[in-house]
């Protein structure tokens, strides 16, 4: 089951909401701080003409997951708002 699967499905308990709110949360951070440390490392070895190298396929990797944990943020914090 996807992540934004679960969020639907426990869309009217608030408590699980808010507990994958957090999860989501700390997750997202933990990708910041791969990404500030990732790109301090290997920022002059990223070539933007040469996107094929297995640090860009990392990058890349990494960046899908950071986008799918934006979107279940979004998601998340719909769900809590609106009203029961």
């Amino acid at each position: 089951m996807s992540n934004l699967q679960y969020a639907s499905d426990v869309s009217h308990d608030k408590p699980k909401l808010q507990e994958l709110l957090s999860e989501v949360i700390i997750q997202k951070m933990k990708m910041d701080r791969f990404f500030s440390m990732f790109l301090e490392k290997f920022e002059n070895d990223m070539d933007p003409n040469i996107l094929g190298t297995p640090i860009w396929n990392l990058y890349n990797t990494k960046m899908s997951q950071y986008k799918e944990l934006r979107q279940l943020e979004t998601a998340t914090k719909y769900y809590l708002a609106r009203p029961l």
